[in-house]
């Protein structure tokens, strides 16, 4: 299993509705994968970490580098591990400014 951390910039304004969409869209979609992760945003950033089966998740950040929403997507860090930090969540959204908890969730 691993959990890859990637950070974008939005091609536009995104509206804290639309970053609600985006991760209750990525939750349902997730569990059905059995990938489990987090989202923040901060106006113009986005951090995500995903956890899951490489085989699964590699597919998934091809679909997200596709995505038109965004640009500049970048895998800043990614590890294998023997847990998931976001157990039970398809998909966390965390506060636009709690980009800390997911970099802490790359030290673990």
């Amino acid at each position: 299993m691993i959990r890859v951390l990637y950070f974008s910039t939005a091609k536009t304004v995104v509206t804290a509705s639309e970053v609600n969409q985006i991760a209750a869209a990525s939750s349902v979609e997730n569990e059905k994968r059995s990938i489990t992760g987090a989202l923040a945003f901060n106006g113009s950033t986005f951090a995500q970490v995903l956890e899951g089966d490489e085989a699964v998740v590699d597919p998934l950040m091809n679909a997200i580098m596709a995505d038109p929403r965004h640009t500049g997507v970048r895998e800043v860090m990614r590890k294998e591990i023997d847990h998931r930090e976001f157990d039970g969540w398809g998909m966390k959204l965390v506060g636009g400014l709690e980009f800390d908890l997911l970099l802490d969730s790359m030290a673990k």
